[in-house]
């Protein structure tokens, strides 16, 4: 099962990490279209963030939460893709935006931090919820990965009421911050790619909050490094932005305490996850590391018409924990 080697023209790295977020694959007849509802949630007092909710009353098996990357959305060609497959199996899905991602800048007058774990925590808990009978499956991809193990981790601690979650499953978690946004700095078609979806919510940002913000000089600059320096310095309560990494980094024995069971899902030739920072994590027995030879950053794409290796691992996942009924 744990064995992905894609055809020769979709091989390399570069290719896997653009394939994963190409629109592309999401064009077409969307079967969530008719069946999903955009909701806005407070998980905390004064906080809101935007669900979208895609069941039917013949759907009969488990519940997924799918967290999107940094500069993501509910609207990724990953999360759509996914959303799509699990829907037309059987299950629910729940698709969380993050504050000022997707069309929601206007929601929030703060800014997104990674930091920011308890509102994602608390929509979370609310969206499982809505399902208290049903099976619960948290995928997370890449800084979503990230929120999803450190929901792990906290979900470890405490027992919300009214909630199942079985699995967790990582997909190209962010690990080490520092590593990661020095990588995508040092990698032309990534920066390139995150610097373009970053000013463009900069500006939809400034736009609904013209009283708060001026990011005139910030979109001058063509570094993601110095941009999180200067954002932090004016904006943010963190003394630099070594304060700021640490409160999600996820390196060494930190998520050892995890004892919900947790799979993290990367790729040796991740081009901006260093495959060493997942090798290194210790581990306790309900955490595995699942560690493929292609794959890329948020990739593992099989074919255009096959999709993603993890749709069916995502299934596997809900089969070997069927019949679980201790919540957690």
């Amino acid at each position: 099962m744990n064995h992905f080697k894609p055809p020769f023209y979709l091989s390399h790295p570069t290719i896997q990490t653009m394939a994963g977020s190409l629109r592309l694959r999401a064009l077409g007849c969307n079967s969530l279209d008719k069946i999903t509802k955009l909701e806005i949630i407070e998980p905390i007092k004064g906080i809101k963030l935007q669900v979208a909710i895609s069941a039917t009353d013949t759907c009969r098996g488990p519940v997924a939460i799918l967290l999107h990357g940094w500069e993501g959305s509910i609207n990724s060609a990953y999360v759509v893709t996914t959303a799509r497959f699990l829907v037309a199996n059987g299950w629910h899905v729940v698709r969380i935006n993050f504050r000022d991602h997707g069309e929601t800048h206007h929601l929030n007058p703060g800014l997104f931090y990674a930091s920011r774990l308890d509102e994602v925590y608390y929509a979370i808990v609310k969206c499982c919820q809505k399902w208290p009978a049903q099976p619960v499956i948290l995928c997370g991809f890449s800084l979503g990965g990230n929120f999803a193990l450190r929901a792990a981790l906290r979900l470890s601690c405490e027992q919300p009421p009214g909630t199942k979650l079985i699995h967790v499953l990582a997909v190209s978690p962010l690990i080490d911050p520092e590593k990661t946004t020095r990588a995508v700095d040092q990698t032309g078609f990534v920066r390139s790619y995150f610097l373009r979806k970053w000013r463009n919510s900069l500006m939809k940002k400034q736009k609904a909050y013209p009283e708060l913000y001026d990011f005139s000089d910030v979109l001058k600059m063509t570094r993601i490094e110095t941009i999180t320096s200067v954002l932090l310095k004016r904006y943010s309560p963190f003394k630099d932005i070594k304060d700021y990494f640490e409160t999600y980094t996820l390196t060494g024995s930190r998520l050892a305490p995890i004892n919900l069971p947790t799979t993290i899902l990367t790729a040796r030739d991740d081009p901006i996850i260093p495959v060493k920072d997942i090798q290194d994590l210790a581990t306790g027995p309900s955490l595995r590391k699942i560690i493929l030879s292609y794959g890329g950053h948020n990739g593992f794409i099989q074919g255009f018409i096959k999709g993603a290796w993890y749709f069916n691992y995502l299934k596997q996942l809900a089969h070997i924990q069927k019949g679980v009924e201790k919540p957690i």
